[in-house]
């Protein structure tokens, strides 16, 4: 899916992510290989892909926040994405140096 995730039309955007983000703790994890990437990592690409074709931080923000509330089956894949943010900014030390700003998902 990430080899296609530039076909998806901006409007149909917030309705993927908001499946990946509901149902994305509920596909198997299954591993075949050495260098297989998990599941949650998988989907974690997706939504990071499909949210950058929004350019400003306030859009992307929206489009989490709304996901968050439309959720109702799913947990780890938003706790995935703030510790990835968290990282990212450079919080509780778990970057020596904290991204540009405008590499940030939302500030």
């Amino acid at each position: 899916m990430e080899d296609y995730t530039q076909d998806v039309p901006k409007n149909d955007i917030q309705n993927v992510i908001n499946v990946l983000t509901d149902i994305g703790d509920l596909f198997p994890d299954v591993k075949t290989g050495l260098f297989d990437i998990s599941t949650p990592i998988q989907v974690g690409r997706l939504i990071q892909q499909l949210i950058r074709h929004f350019e400003t931080s306030e859009e992307r923000y929206e489009i989490l926040k709304n996901a968050a509330e439309y959720s109702s089956q799913s947990l780890f894949i938003f706790v995935q994405e703030i510790a990835i943010e968290d990282q990212v900014h450079g919080k509780y030390g778990l970057a020596d140096n904290p991204s540009p700003e405008e590499r940030w998902t939302v500030n």
